[in-house]
């Protein structure tokens, strides 16, 4: 298995008995490809093989790459090994060829997610050693670097001024942009961090609020599903009046952090390699991706020039907004994401799940821009805020029977035949889906092994 750092497919991965190669292509944070030369091998690859079908992988709040690659590689094994314990066989003409991108993200991980034990009491060492604050503190310069990671470090809950000030040196490094206009917006103050910081639930899990315990079970074990949010106009605010958590505004921060930089990867690096994996006729290329690889891989699309559709795209449990297709999002404007519609041949498949923590119970806290601070409205549909993900929301009903809301099919359930108009289905997985990461199951096989029956010359959408 080759490294990052040489030229040529990743690995091969065996296909009905044959060696299919898979392709990582490596991105810096501005977008910029820092693996030119196996971009060059794939694409000439690409052009003399006699493939049918592209996969373009792009991962999400990982932050290294045994934790991207590993995705990947369980993804694909586990796809291909359902298609063959089940029955159910792929298209006769399906020749794959995949390719992965690879870009520097930061995790979102959970108290109780995280080992060793969060609530050991780590000193400044420690709090330098952990990658997610590290990652954050090294866009700060010194002093500020160590002062962060000084009293981000903290299982004490801050007092008003400690607050204060870590919200300052947040507001250094958060400067938000547009999805798609990568133009920078007004920065955030930092007495309109610390309204969003007091307005968050607990960091705990719904079945521990209340008790000051962080719940020792995994991302929505079983328990997000089954409760509303546990957000509420000040929730933090009622409980905790002069301290808040400083885990809290890490998450806040990493989630901006990230949703910002899969932007700009994806318009500044990736819509260029979709040109290319579209030009090279006649594979159908397909996109397949989770949490904020959705953001890099729709931004991509929307700023690709391509010369045909893609034939088609599977969210998982995306980190983008519920309102990124809708034609009316607010403020006469349509969703950012509405012109990939007309660019991709088959409807999106878009995956969400209320067991899924981040973006279920966090996402809409982090992601509101400055005029908006301040507003935590609980919309009659359910849906927390115009802020909420797709990924724990569904999409918003979109015109003209553009959008359909259906619960997430088991494996060998139907998939229902798409109506003329139908651009794109939200698959309620909260039974399937039991957790953020958990995206590599017989359910998420299923909905792609039908994406790629529907291509199939002749052939209809698999049912059984």
């Amino acid at each position: 298995m080759q490294r990052f750092n040489q030229v040529g497919p990743w690995t091969h991965f065996t296909v009905e008995g044959v060696s299919r190669p898979f392709y990582i292509i490596r991105f810096d944070a501005s977008g910029q490809c820092i693996s030119p030369q196996t971009r060059e091998h794939m694409l000439r690859d690409l052009a003399a093989g006699d493939y049918t079908d592209v996969l373009l992988f792009s991962h999400g709040w990982n932050n290294d790459w045994e934790d991207a690659t590993g995705a990947y590689q369980r993804f694909v094994t586990g796809f291909h090994a359902f298609t063959g314990a089940q029955g159910r066989g792929l298209p006769a003409s399906y020749k794959p060829l995949f390719v992965g991108v690879f870009w520097p993200s930061v995790s979102l991980v959970l108290p109780w997610e995280q080992a060793p034990n969060i609530a050991s009491a780590p000193g400044l060492e420690d709090a330098a050693a952990d990658p997610e604050l590290a990652a954050i503190a090294e866009l700060l310069g010194e002093p500020e670097r160590a002062r962060f990671l000084a009293l981000a470090g903290q299982t004490a809950r801050l007092d008003t001024a400690q607050a204060r000030e870590l919200a300052g040196l947040f507001v250094q490094i958060l400067n938000p942009l547009d999805d798609i206009s990568l133009q920078p917006q007004p920065k955030l103050t930092a007495d309109e961090l610390l309204t969003v910081w007091r307005a968050a639930p607990p960091l705990s899990s719904p079945a521990a609020a209340g008790t000051g315990k962080a719940d020792p079970a995994p991302d929505g074990a079983g328990m997000v599903g089954t409760h509303p949010p546990a957000a509420g106009p000040g929730a933090q605010a009622a409980s905790f009046l002069d301290s808040l958590d400083p885990r809290w505004l890490v998450r806040l921060a990493t989630v901006r952090i990230m949703k910002d930089r899969a932007g700009v990867v994806g318009a500044n690096g990736v819509a260029s390699l979709l040109q290319d994996l579209v030009a090279a006729k006649p594979a159908r290329v397909r996109g397949i991706a989770h949490s904020y690889g959705a953001k890099l891989l729709l931004t991509a699309l929307v700023r690709a020039e391509l010369t045909r559709r893609l034939q088609s795209v599977l969210l998982l449990q995306p980190a983008v907004s519920y309102l990124s297709f809708a034609p009316d999002a607010g403020q006469g404007r349509s969703g950012g994401f509405r012109p990939v519609l007309a660019k991709i041949d088959q409807p999106i498949l878009s995956t969400f799940s209320r067991a899924d923590t981040p973006l279920y119970r966090i996402y809409h806290h982090a992601v509101r821009r400055a005029a908006d601070i301040g507003e935590m409205q609980i919309a009659s549909d359910g849906v927390p805020s115009r802020y909420a993900a797709l990924g724990g929301y569904g999409p918003a009903p979109l015109r003209g029977g553009e959008s359909l809301l259906q619960p997430l099919p088991d494996p060998g359930a139907a998939y229902p035949a798409p109506g003329p108009a139908l651009r794109i289905v939200g698959l309620d997985g909260s039974a399937g889906i039991h957790g953020h990461g958990d995206v590599a199951n017989g359910h998420t096989f299923w909905a792609l092994l039908n994406q790629l029956r529907a291509s199939d010359p002749g052939g209809a959408p698999a049912s059984n």
